[in-house]
């Protein structure tokens, strides 16, 4: 797909990722959201206090990339992830089974309300920051991850991690936790 309609997918999927969020987290006690399940998986606030911890640092990282770029025209052609955006999307997005990394462990002390409207906000700059890689080349732009410092990643491939990762986690959530 263009860069265009790759980046209008990003938005769209932000948006549906924040509606089935506030749907299973709506009207939960924050005893319920802070209660891990029987098998002893994170609760509720810690996942999506861990998707916090994995994608506050990339709108930034983003912003400062495409403020540096030389690369001011958009894409021309297909957005193709790169070999290492891909293997982290299969490890750390749905179906994926990647430890998380000692530094994105989530606490449990975070309420109901404070990590849904953190969670929003993160997501809300991510969706913002897509308009702003409108105008430049996201497959040749590149941005260190925040959260594996050794790696450069394409912003298309930070884009869909990102995407993809909070997929996963709220998979998990709509899973364990159905109403």
């Amino acid at each position: 797909m263009a860069q265009e309609e790759f980046l209008s997918c990003i938005r769209h999927d932000v948006v549906a990722l924040e509606k089935r969020l506030l749907a299973i987290t709506e009207g939960r006690t924050n005893e319920e959201m802070t209660t891990r399940d029987k098998h002893g998986h994170w609760s509720m606030c810690e996942t999506i206090h861990h998707m916090i911890q994995a994608s506050d640092g990339y709108p930034a990282a983003i912003e400062r990339a495409i403020e540096k770029t030389k690369h001011q025209r958009p894409h021309i052609g297909a957005v193709e992830l790169s070999t290492l955006g891909k293997l982290i999307i299969k490890h750390g997005g749905p179906g994926g089974n990647a430890p998380a990394p000692p530094h994105i462990v989530p606490k449990n002390d975070m309420t109901r309300d404070e990590v849904v409207g953190k969670w929003v906000e993160v997501h809300h700059r991510l969706s913002e920051v897509t308009k702003l890689a409108e105008s430049i080349n996201i497959v040749k732009t590149e941005t260190r991850s925040p959260v594996f410092k050794m790696a450069k990643l394409r912003l298309a491939d930070a884009f869909e991690i990102l995407v993809m990762h909070s997929e996963r986690h709220i998979q998990q959530i709509e899973e364990r936790y159905p109403r």
